[in-house]
Order: C-alpha cells, then sequence, then structure tokens
C-alpha cells in the first residue's frame, strides 16, 4: 500500500495469481488485487516500470455474491502516476459465476495519469460453461478519472460467446468508465494504437462516461460482439458518451464493426466517434475508416451512430458507412427533431436498407424533424440499396408552426460536393 513516494523502480518478474491452485483456496472472500508495482495506490507513482506478465484466475465458486477483482500493470486503487511505463502481458480467465473483474494497463481504480505508455496485451479468457455473468471493465490505461498525454499501444481482446447477461462490460483503449465513477472524466492528449475486441461497450479512447475529451486520436480497429439480451455501442473515440460530454479535435483512423449473431435481435449503434452520443458537442472531430454494422437493428454513422440533443460543428467524415438496417453518412439514427448542425461534410459512400448522405429516413416517415442545420455537404455518390427511402424532412425554419408543420426534403443548406 502506498501513500507516499514511490519513483524509479523497475518489475522485472512475472505475477500469478493463484499460483497454485493445488494449495491455494479460490473462494474467496475478500477483494483481490493485482498489480506490477503496488497493489493499492493513494499517492505518488512516478518513472515506474513493469516489465513483468501478470496472470489471474479463480478457478471455482465463491462462497460470496459477488467477487471483486483488481488486476494493473502499475498500481489499482487511485492516486497519481506519472511518466510509467507497463510492458507486461495481462491475461485473466474468467472461469465462475458473478466476478467482478476490473483490469488497466497502469491503473484499475480512478487515477490521475500523466505521460505515461501502456505497452502490454490484455486479454480475458471467458468460459462458456458460465451461467451468471456480473462485470468485466477493461481499459488501456486506467478505468476512470484524469489521463493526458498518455498513449495505449496494446491489443484488448474479450469475447463472451454465451447468451448470460452481463451487469456491467466496457472495454476502452484509455478510460472505460468504472463501475460508479462515471462522471468528472477528461482525457487530453491521449492516443489509441492498440485493437479493441469486446462485447456491450467497446470504444478506442472512453467506453462510457461524463466530462471532457479532447485532442484525441485512434488508430486501433475496434470490434464489438452483440449479446442476445443487450444493445451494443461501439465508437472510434467513445461508445456511450452521454449528458454534455464535449469532444473536441478527436480523430478515429481505425475501422468500427459491430458483428451481430443470426440470433440477435438488439440494438447496435456504431459510429466513426461515438456509438451513442446525448447532449454532446462535438466540434472538430473528424473518421477516416470504414464503419459497418451487422443485425436486424444496426445503425451506423460516419460520425455517431445514434443522436440525441447534439451539437456538430466542423465535423468531418471520409470512411465508407454499411449497414444491414440504416447508415448514414454523420449519424445512423437520431431523436426525433433537435441536433444542430454546422459545417458539416459527407465525402464517402453510405450503403443499407435506409440510407442518406447526412443521416438516414426513418422507418416511420411520419415523423418530422426540426433540426437547425448551416452548411451541410455531401459527395452525391452514395449508394441506396432500398429505392425511395433516402429522403430527408425539416422544418421549415424560417416558419415553423409546430410539429405538423410543412416538410421538404434536402433542405436548401444540404449541398451536394460534387
Amino acid at each position: 500500500y502506498n501513500e507516499g513516494l514511490i519513483k524509479n523502480v523497475t518489475n522485472y518478474g512475472n505475477i500469478s495469481h493463484p499460483y497454485d491452485s493445488n494449495i491455494e483456496d479460490l473462494s474467496y472472500t475478500q477483494p483481490v488485487y493485482i498489480a506490477g508495482i503496488v497493489q493499492s495506490n493513494t499517492g505518488v507513482i512516478e518513472k515506474a516500470i513493469n516489465k513483468g506478465n501478470i496472470f489471474g484466475e479463480s478457478a471455482r465458486e465463491s462462497s460470496v455474491n459477488v467477487q471483486s477483482m483488481q488486476i494493473a500493470g502499475i498500481a489499482n486503487s487511485g492516486g497519481t502516476i506519472r511518466n510509467s511505463r507497463n510492458e507486461g502481458n495481462i491475461t485473466f480467465n474468467y472461469t465462475k459465476s458473478e466476478l467482478d473483474i476490473r483490469i488497466g494497463g497502469i491503473s484499475s481504480g480512478k487515477t490521475t495519469i500523466d505521460s505515461s505508455v501502456n505497452l502490454g496485451s490484455i486479454k480475458v479468457e471467458i468460459a462458456d460453461s458460465i451461467a451468471k455473468k456480473y462485470a468485466l471493465v477493461i481499459g488501456g490505461i486506467a478505468l476512470e478519472g484524469s489521463v493526458k498525454n498518455s498513449t495505449n499501444e496494446g491489443n484488448i481482446s474479450a469475447i463472451d460467446s454465451t447468451s448470460a447477461r452481463w451487469t456491467y462490460a466496457r472495454f476502452a483503449g484509455i478510460l472505460p468508465g468504472g463501475i460508479t465513477g462515471l462522471e468528472n472524466i477528461n482525457v487530453d492528449s491521449c492516443i489509441n494504437r492498440g485493437d479493441i475486441e469486446g462485447f456491450i461497450n467497446v470504444a478506442g479512447i472512453l467506453g462510457q462516461g461524463t466530462g471532457n475529451i479532447q485532442n484525441v486520436r485512434n488508430s486501433g480497429n475496434i470490434k464489438a460482439y452483440s449479446g442476445l439480451t443487450q444493445g451494443t455501442y461501439v465508437g472510434g473515440i467513445a461508445g456511450l458518451s452521454k449528458k454534455n460530454n464535449g469532444i473536441g479535435h478527436a480523430f478515429n483512423e481505425g475501422e468500427v464493426t459491430a458483428v451481430a449473431t443470426e440470433k440477435d435481435t438488439t440494438t447496435s449503434y456504431v459510429g466513426g466517434i461515438c456509438g451513442f452520443a446525448e447532449y454532446n458537442n462535438l466540434n472538430v472531430v473528424s473518421n477516416i475508416a470504414s464503419i459497418s454494422a451487422s443485425g436486424k437493428k444496426a445503425y451506423a454513422g460516419g460520425i455517431v451512430g445514434y443522436s440525441q440533443y447534439n451539437i456538430f460543428i466542423n465535423v468531418y467524415n471520409w470512411g465508407e458507412i454499411e449497414s444491414d438496417s440504416a447508415a448514414g453518412g454523420i449519424i445512423g439514427r437520431k431523436y426525433i427533431y433537435n441536433n444542430y448542425y454546422e459545417n458539416v461534410y459527407n465525402a464517402a459512400p453510405v450503403k443499407g436498407s435506409y440510407v442518406g448522405p447526412i443521416e438516414p429516413a426513418e422507418y416511420y416517415e411520419i415523423f418530422k424533424f426540426k433540426d437547425t442545420t448551416t452548411s451541410i455537404f455531401y459527395d452525391s455518390t452514395f449508394v441506396c440499396d432500398t429505392t425511395n427511402k433516402v429522403n430527408m424532412y425539416y422544418f421549415d425554419p424560417i416558419n415553423p408552426t409546430g410539429y405538423q408543420s410543412k416538410s421538404y426534403s434536402a433542405l436548401v443548406a444540404i449541398t451536394p460536393m460534387n
């Protein structure tokens, strides 16, 4: 346990828990903490390096309802970590019911992190025999808190092939968002280069949370597998971005994909920047990678999969968008009104059953949309697989008279780029 200062330390040894399943009681009644440098931190760690691989497992059922375990390359809990690096791979075997597992490449808690790097991969093997899951949260850097000037280079992989319901499941290159600490998250000048493969909530930078995300870039490929009982939120920058998030100077260069099974009837939201965005301010953001979603209820957007009460300013998409259901060059689906667009551009093909160069036509065309639009442009070479379903509707911005006012198709602010 550290309450003071740890500086200029290196761990070279591998760490395994349990180290011998034949002699160690695996039915834990207390939380378990595993870390490369210090088990629990509330002080300051500076210039620490972990070179050892870390392995965790719980091999039989616990006597408690929910068993908690935290694993980190440098330290668990909180405190401050600066100029530190994890080079070891982290592996965990999820082999029992109701495990609460939290893993971070640098920290597994709510931490202030500056100028740190994770180079190690994080992989969780999930047993098919488990009937009841609880929580799995993985971050390339930490779980929650404040992170700046940091980079994740390691791949993250966790695949669940069962239909069991999870209480929480989040995966992200920088911060996935903790179990309860989803507010006051700040990410500044961070990069994710690792490929991330997970389920339910997957993103390059932030899995879920509210705060500020500025000056970030994702170049890793992001893939989410949808479950049979829960929706899927996957984005190049953020998975589920809610209430009053500010996302600025955010750029995605990695492919973003949602994969559904044949039996899947849940909804997937996939976007180059956000899977799901509500009350967000997106300013100077772009996507240049392909975005795709499979399934009967799959919505794919070049910038946002689902949009509600958002502000889009200086937004650009150059990545091809494709969905089995609905797809749009900027958003895949929206609440019936109140998004603001200014200087918004799409210059890529859009393919799907319901499509649009900026947003797709809704399944029910009786809805009339009330979006404020300025300088919206699109490349006219987009593809519609189903005819007569590409109109976009808006209230008359000059003389709105309510929900039943006259609608316009492709309002004058929407202009082809060629």
